[in-house]
């Protein structure tokens, strides 16, 4: 029997935000390789606190600690998507995928699109796509919403 190609979960990620006890949700889906691991970071509709954009920090933080020792290898990549139908309810406006990279304190974002992220991270481009299902969330248990 041979070893799939890719091992792709998905699930929610709570994550801590800017200001002390507060905290927020996102769509995290992990697609592992044997070159390494591409998290996507998706923001989903009543998130009860700062966005993915916004707490991206504490995101990764997250994502680190909570991390079997070597399970996303050397070079993990981290992607900040926004599906807007899913947000904000509007159709028409597509996806937005952006790089994230942390470096020294400073964080930076490289907007870019499905082919290049899976050309990087040596995956199918729709293994990428999210179904809108699981990024409206209606009501987040014990959230806001």
């Amino acid at each position: 029997m041979s070893k799939p190609d890719a091992s792709i979960s998905d699930s929610y990620l709570v994550y801590p935000g800017i200001v002390p006890l507060s905290w927020g949700v996102c769509h995290l889906r992990m697609i592992v390789k044997e070159q390494g691991t591409l998290l996507i970071a998706s923001e989903i509709r009543h998130n009860p606190g700062p966005s993915v954009t916004n707490a991206i920090e504490g995101i990764w933080t997250t994502i680190i600690e909570n991390a079997p020792d070597g399970f996303l290898g050397e070079n993990p990549l981290l992607v900040e998507h926004y599906n807007d139908e899913a947000v904000y309810g509007e159709t028409g406006l597509g996806e937005r995928l952006a790089l994230v990279r942390m470096q020294k304190g400073q964080t930076g974002w490289r907007h870019t699109n499905p082919a290049e992220i899976a050309a990087m991270a040596g995956c199918a481009p729709e293994d990428l796509a999210i179904p809108l299902d699981r990024l409206i969330i209606e009501k987040v248990p014990g959230g806001l919403a």
